[in-house]
Order: structure tokens, then sequence, then C-alpha cells
């Protein structure tokens, strides 16, 4: 599908009354192209960074700067790995250095139901954000703050109210998210 009703950037689209178009992605042999989301489903940042994951001929840096945005907003998700902040950050300055403009994000935490999940990887999370927010002001980009979103607590795992599997958020979230987001 070209959107999911319950992704975030919809809602995003919904609530600034059409602020921004998306931009599709026709490069990739990704499962899901041509679409208008950039989603990479259980990509980690360094798979996003550097692609062909397993051999899967899938490279979202290139599908990205074949489309050609002027903004680029990275969120990556909770697959996370000991050298996500370093390849983030590869991926803002890369954008940066294209001329793009470029939005960071927090990475979400997931549930404390969530297949693998316990709490050294919270805490992992959380130490990558405040990590990801410093790196952002140097860098003088917006960055989202916006963990607390989806979460059962500030600081804690995400909540079963907002996220569909323990990882990715369903439509209560997502609004949530872009609610958020709408500040920017």
């Amino acid at each position: 599908s070209d959107f999911n009703e319950y992704g975030y950037t919809s809602w995003l689209k919904y609530l600034t009354e059409c602020a921004f178009d998306f931009v599709p992605r026709v490069t990739s042999d990704y499962l899901n192209a041509p679409d208008y989301d950039f989603g990479y489903g259980s990509y980690t940042a360094d798979n996003f960074l550097n692609g062909d994951r397993a051999g899967d001929g899938v490279y979202p840096m290139t599908d990205i700067s074949t489309a050609d945005p002027d903004v680029v907003f990275v969120h990556l998700g909770s697959n996370s790995g000991a050298s996500d902040v370093q390849n983030i950050l590869a991926i803002w300055d890369q954008f940066i250095a294209d001329g793009r403009f470029v939005i960071g994000a927090e990475i979400l935490p997931r549930s404390s139901g969530a297949f693998g999940y316990d709490a050294d990887d919270l805490a992992a999370c959380y130490a990558a954000n405040v990590s990801l927010k410093a790196a952002a002001a140097t860098r003088g980009i917006l960055f989202a703050e916006w963990a607390s979103t989806v979460t059962e607590t500030v600081g804690g795992y995400g909540s079963g109210l907002y996220l569909t599997d323990g990882v990715h958020p369903n439509i209560a979230g997502a609004a949530r998210m872009a609610d958020y987001l709408k500040t920017f």
C-alpha cells in the first residue's frame, strides 16, 4: 500500500492540513516499493546505512538520494545494535552533506512484553537517545523527543495501548506521535 492509515506520517499530513507532500520511493527492490513511506521493516541502522541486508539488494540511502527530497525525517526504530548511534549519525551527516534538511528522532522503546527486550535494552535505548539529542544539537538539526508519546511512563517501556506488537505504533500511538510532530 502507498500509505498506512495507522502510520504517523499520514496522521501528520492530516493534522497539518497537507502542509507537505510525500516523495515516492521507486528505485528499490524492497518488498513494498513503490510506495511513499521509505519504511524498511526490521532493518537496523546499519542495514539502512549500508544496504543489501543479507543480499536483499535493497539500498535505503540510494532510494532516498534518488527520490531527491528537500527534507528527510530520520526515525529508525528499536532494532537496536551496539553501533546504532554511530550509524544514525552517519546517516544524518550524509543527508546534510547532500544538502537536505534533516530532522532526527528518538528511538522508541519497545514494550516490556516484546520478545527479547529487557531492562538492559530499555536502558540502552534511552542512552542512545541522550547521545542522539546531543549530536542533533551540535549539528543544528531539529530533533523529535517523542519516546514518551508511546510509553507507560516517562523513561519507561512502550505501552501496549500505543504499540500494536510491542514495537510498532498502532493507530492510537501514531496519532499521538503525529500530534507531537505537528509542533515542529
